[in-house]
């Protein structure tokens, strides 16, 4: 008997310790999809269980700054820290949020290379020249639809790992066969290609050009053209909405409008050699970086309008022709091209596109 009891003490000894080893190698296997986040405001981001399959109860700490869904959805709504809780069973998982407000790196970002005139027309010209067939060799089926016009190069990204990365935005006409992809999250990285609020409606696609193409970002991460890295940068770069969202807090300061009379005469006399019939200087929107910007307007007004996509904006052209130009260097630049070049800054763009809105109709 004794015996007897001795082997069941043992056995169920043994029971107990492999139960307890099994809970171990468990309770290991589970584990959130991310331990820390470090994310801007108002992203959004999936958190999830790995190796479980059970009812997944979501917590937040703090929901003023993190909220969290039934799913696992997280949503950042202003800047601090929040510890999001995951209770599987009687197991916890924990992932610490930090919420900022614009992207930030662990390190100093790397700065972007300068573009060039000669890189610039390179980029528009194979830009351009794509054809149909080479889209449709790529996987870009519907991305010369009749529905998309007047596509062009709007942002440039900067260069990584030797591809030149840039933001291409079109015109949008909806219908029932044609619907965009309005965003795309490609390593954790949110990118918005669809802004319904501007009109006319704008289509934006993020591209990397390698050996005269422009592929699109996600093919680009997936081929490893570029690391993750580099594609948390492109993102902040490539954004208008995080970038600009608060850019009524920018102003107008220290940007006079008035210019020298001896410049005005000099410019004056630059636009009659630069354009053709009569056309005239009507406006200022200041000076910039040293460079002053204006409004050039034809004499002969022609009831068209019409627009052109530079950087988030879209400015409306009145009468079709009448649109804003940088002076440097005795010689008249587009808006677009100053601002790609680097002649003017985010902020300078902004001040442009307001007063512009205000004046187009003068």
């Amino acid at each position: 008997m004794r015996v007897r009891k001795t082997i069941s003490v043992f056995l169920a000894a043994v029971l107990v310790t492999v139960a307890l080893l099994n809970l171990s190698v468990s309770a290991e296997e589970i584990k959130l999809n991310r331990t820390s986040l470090v994310i801007p405001i108002e992203y959004v981001t999936q958190l999830s269980v790995i190796g479980y399959d059970g009812v997944v109860q979501w917590a937040s700490s703090n929901s003023e700054v993190v909220q969290v869904r039934a799913d696992g959805r997280i949503k950042a709504f202003k800047e601090g820290t929040a510890t999001i809780a995951a209770k599987c069973g009687e197991l916890i998982l924990t992932c610490k949020v930090t919420v900022t407000e614009y992207w930030t790196w662990q390190s100093p970002p790397p700065p972007k290379a300068p573009l060039t005139q000669e890189k610039l027309d390179k980029l528009r010209e194979d830009f351009k020249n794509q054809s149909r067939a080479s889209y449709e060799e790529l996987g870009y089926v519907g991305f010369f639809n009749a529905d998309i016009q007047d596509e062009t190069i709007v942002r440039y990204c900067g260069n990584y790992n030797g591809y030149d990365v840039i933001v291409a935005a079109a015109e949008y006409y909806p219908s029932d066969k044609f619907q965009p992809e309005t965003e795309a999250v490609i390593a954790d990285c949110r990118f918005v290609y669809f802004d319904s609020q501007n009109y006319p409606k704008v289509l934006y696609r993020v591209l990397v050009y390698k050996d005269g193409l422009f592929i699109d970002i996600k093919d680009a991460y997936e081929q490893g053209l570029i690391s993750r890295n580099d594609v948390r940068r492109i993102e902040y770069e490539a954004n208008f909405y995080d970038k600009y969202r608060d850019a009524d807090k920018w102003g107008e300061p220290g940007v006079s409008m008035a210019l020298p009379r001896q410049l005005i005469a000099q410019m004056r006399s630059d636009v009659r050699r630069d354009f053709r019939g009569e056309t005239y200087i009507t406006a200022s929107y200041g000076t910039f970086n040293g460079y002053p910007v204006v409004r050039i307007s034809p004499a002969a007004i022609t009831l068209a309008g019409g627009y052109i996509f530079v950087d988030g904006y879209v400015f409306h052209l009145s009468h079709g022709t009448v649109r804003p130009w940088l002076y440097k260097d005795s010689q008249f630049i587009s808006i677009q091209t100053a601002y790609l070049l680097g002649y003017l800054s985010d902020k300078d763009l902004y001040v442009i596109y307001r007063r512009h809105a205000r004046s187009r109709y003068a």
